[in-house]
This record gives C-alpha cells, sequence and structure tokens, in this order.
C-alpha cells in the first residue's frame, strides 16, 4: 500500500500503521518532497531518519510510535531544517544519540 500512494498527488499530512519502513522508504523518495507531516505507528522493520533529511526538506513533523526501531544511516551532511516536531516514543533508538539529531537540524 505505502510503495502506491506516491499516485495521490495533493498529500501533504501522511499517517500510516502496521507498514513496512522498506516501503514507507521508497515512497519518500517518490513523494517525500511534497511532505510535511508524517506519523508512523506500529511500523515493522528499522525506520532510517536519513530518508527523511535526503527526500522530505519541508518536513515539519515526524512521530513514530510503537515501533521497531529508528536509526541514521548518514550522520555527515545530515539536516532537517524545517522540522519544528520530533517524537520517538515506544521505539528503540539505534545507532546514534539524540544528540546528534538536535545538531544536525
Amino acid at each position: 500500500m505505502a510503495k502506491h500512494l506516491h499516485m495521490l498527488k495533493s498529500i501533504r499530512r501522511l499517517k500510516l500503521s502496521k507498514v513496512k519502513c522498506g516501503e514507507v522508504h521508497e515512497m519518500l523518495e517518490k513523494m517525500g518532497s511534497k511532505l510535511t507531516h508524517l506519523e508512523l505507528v506500529s511500523a515493522r522493520e528499522c525506520f532510517d531518519l536519513s530518508a527523511i533529511a535526503n527526500h522530505c526538506p519541508q518536513m515539519h513533523t515526524f512521530e513514530i510510535f510503537y515501533s521497531m526501531a529508528v536509526n541514521l544511516s548518514f550522520v555527515e551532511d545530515f539536516s532537517l531544517p524545517s522540522l519544528k516536531k520530533l517524537t520517538i516514543y515506544c521505539t528503540d533508538i539505534r545507532g546514534f544519540n539524540t544528540a546528534q539529531v538536535v545538531k544536525y537540524s
């Protein structure tokens, strides 16, 4: 389902539940430049925050709840200049600490 959402041209805010993070990453490559809000609930696999940095320059809000994990694959050149709200709740954080996200945002 997530990999077909790019066909909806006017979507700016998106909330997904029980999706594979790999499919969300593919979707962000196609439609991320338009998204301003992304919420993931019970996401499967590990979500890479670098996907938002690389494909979502207008992202204001990213929230992830009750999901497997988040990571940051590329710390260098990591930037979230438009991000105003970041929520990681009941989700493992792997491979970085929150200070890295704050530093590069």
